[in-house]
């Protein structure tokens, strides 16, 4: 919060316009799957890495990875959020003599409080149900209460005691959720709207500078590490593998969840509760309750995967259907247009938020390592849970080209959801 969102409200005090470049790296690593992140930090920090540290396998390596993922969506969620002030209230204050501290305390934070407790609720959240990076980062010392949970379901078979845990995790989280839930669209990231300030100031391109180099130095480490091991017989040996079945069958079980949730989403009128409800289950509760329920299979797997994909695609839709007005329709059908006209019209109006949800749910289902490993039958893998035993079985020359090609596909799929943006 106070690297993320003080850039933010920082870049605002001193009139500093947005950097389109910088927005675009600070997503990057929100799209990252965790176990790419987790690699890149191994491949570059590692005791055989680019830049050998000591932090890695302790807490202070998850502490780190949860702060790269958390301070760029912290920034962009107050960047979106400061946008939305309108830059008169501060002429206002400046021309009656307010400095900037008090134009912070008297006009910007008054406006800002629910979108930081908002984003501070969500940081919780995804650090408090991460599973992947304490497990792979975090070594016995650091391991979480997700991991916990996995440990006492898929190895230990204490299903009592993993039941009642979860069940203090899921109170804990929809205390959270409860608290944030009116906050929702506060922080929602909307199209951040260009001030007219002047040239950014040197100061403000040094910190934009430092910022990207540390975003990009685990990817570079990661990338230089695959150039540097790699041969070409871990290129053959991934080829005459079942990594390329289990990415194939990855591809069509990302279509057919994609195709379910934005059919649901658009059919059904799900409000804000039920899209909290399911943000509630943490991954590891969501996997055991549909192993409980239907037992490892492609029918647990695209249950499990569709109520991970569900909640934000609810939350988008929610939220642009909340920006058309909805005379559009009602018009439309005073006019005499039939249910698919109607259809058809919605359907328009929604195209790009349509076009966001494929995007999302697609990076959450490919980048899914913790319910696909859980449900997926052993002898038909996808290709994350593929890729991460190539990895743990010491093979790291073949497991990151898998990885290398899982994000090659990530890429593929973000750029022709929106190459056909208007």
């Amino acid at each position: 919060m106070l690297l993320g969102g003080g850039l933010a409200v920082a870049e605002r005090l001193w009139q500093q316009p947005v950097r389109r470049w910088f927005m675009v790296l600070m997503m990057i690593p929100i799209f990252l799957p965790p176990v790419v992140v987790t690699t890149s930090f191994i491949a570059t920090f590692g005791t055989q890495g680019i830049f050998p540290l000591k932090i890695l396998y302790s807490p202070v390596a998850v502490v780190l990875a949860y702060c790269y993922y958390n301070i760029p969506l912290a920034y962009l969620l107050l960047r979106s959020a400061v946008s939305r002030i309108s830059p008169a209230t501060e002429a206002a204050a400046q021309l009656l003599g307010a400095n900037r501290w008090q134009r912070l305390t008297t006009v910007l934070l008054p406006q800002l409080w629910i979108p930081l407790l908002g984003t501070a609720g969500l940081i919780f959240l995804y650090s408090f149900t991460s599973f992947i990076l304490p497990l792979q980062l975090g070594s016995i010392h650091g391991y979480t209460l997700e991991v916990w949970l996995y440990q006492r379901i898929y190895l230990y078979h204490t299903y009592g005691i993993a039941m009642i845990a979860a069940l203090i995790q899921l109170s804990i989280i929809g205390s959270v959720l409860f608290i944030i839930g009116r906050f929702l669209r506060a922080i929602m990231i909307s199209t951040v709207t260009p001030e007219q300030f002047g040239r950014t100031q040197f100061s403000f391109k040094l910190i934009s500078v430092v910022y990207a180099s540390l975003i990009m130095l685990p990817l570079i480490g990661f990338v230089v590490k695959i150039l540097s091991h790699s041969t070409s017989d871990d290129v053959m040996t991934l080829l005459n593998s079942h990594f390329i079945s289990s990415l194939l069958r990855t591809v069509l079980v990302t279509m057919l969840v994609i195709f379910l949730t934005t059919s649901l989403v658009f059919i059904g009128r799900f409000g804000t509760k039920g899209a909290l409800l399911l943000l509630a289950l943490s991954p590891v509760t969501v996997s055991f309750v549909w192993y409980q329920w239907f037992g490892q299979g492609y029918v647990s797997l695209i249950g499990a995967l569709l109520m991970t994909t569900l909640p934000i695609s609810m939350i988008l839709i929610q939220h642009a259907r909340q920006q058309y007005a909805k005379f559009f329709l009602d018009t439309a059908r005073l006019l005499g247009a039939s249910w698919w006209q109607r259809i058809l019209l919605e359907v328009q109006l929604l195209q790009p938020t349509m076009r966001q949800i494929v995007v999302f749910g697609g990076i959450l289902v490919i980048g899914d390592a913790t319910i696909s490993s859980a449900l997926t039958p052993t002898a038909q893998p996808l290709a994350m849970p593929y890729a991460t035993q190539l990895i743990g079985s010491y093979r790291f020359g073949v497991g990151s080209l898998a990885l290398l090609a899982i994000l090659l596909l990530i890429i593929l799929l973000s750029t022709f959801s929106y190459a056909r943006r208007p």
